[in-house]
């Protein structure tokens, strides 16, 4: 189950065939979305295109990477031993990271649901999965569903709940990349994590971030 070695050349490439954008489209949304992100709102997460951007800014191995890599580096070492068992919840996920790295995306005892409210998200995920050719069907989950919407928020804790009773994870962990600042009502995510059901001896841990500083 170990990815396959891909070029940043060959995924512009594959994007490209899987999605009907040129490769030169691809490139200039890239500069655009990162130039001045005062010039879209939450709708441009509509659009594969800006699920490319995440994945070529995390290729840039940058500080876009920095901050990912902080919590794939916790899944690689409470993952480390096959008695722990580990499921990751990604609420606002742009690009399933595992994929990408040979010392996770092939370890069973790692479970994911990852969640959007945009259906790109789960479009790229599947680009991903066959570019890479990663097929973690039986330990992945793809959520479309937004958090903030009361019958979709209701859904999302349950099938975390019911992910905890059939997994019995060792280690949870909850991510939230630059998402919270994009939520209308915040409390939204905290409310889900309280929610959140599971044994005693269960380390869960949540791991959010915030933009800080001036628009670019």
């Amino acid at each position: 189950m170990k990815p396959r070695s891909v070029s940043r050349k060959q995924a512009l490439e594959f994007f490209s065939r899987r999605f009907w954008i040129t490769p030169g489209e691809i490139l200039r949304f890239v500069d655009y979305y990162n130039n001045d992100y005062s010039a879209y709102d939450n709708h441009v997460y509509a659009r594969v295109e800006s699920r490319i951007a995440h994945w070529w800014n995390y290729e840039d191995h940058g500080w876009f990477t920095k901050r990912i890599d902080i919590y794939l580096d916790y899944l690689r070492k409470v993952s480390a031993t096959a008695t722990e068992r580990v499921l990751l919840v990604d609420i606002g996920y742009s690009v399933p990271y595992l994929f990408a790295h040979r010392s996770l995306s092939d370890r069973m005892n790692i479970f994911t649901i990852l969640v959007d409210k945009e259906p790109s998200a789960k479009r790229f995920f599947n680009a991903l999965s066959d570019l890479f050719e990663v097929h973690r069907d039986t330990l992945d989950k793809v959520v479309i569903a937004d958090v903030e919407k009361k019958d979709d928020h209701a859904r999302i804790i349950d099938l975390i709940n019911g992910d905890i009773r059939n997994t019995k994870p060792t280690n949870i962990l909850i991510a939230a990349s630059e998402v919270i600042e994009h939520l209308e009502e915040p409390e939204k995510f905290w409310d889900l994590v309280r929610k959140i059901k599971h044994e005693r001896e269960t380390d869960l841990r949540v791991y959010a971030t915030l933009p800080v500083g001036r628009r670019i």
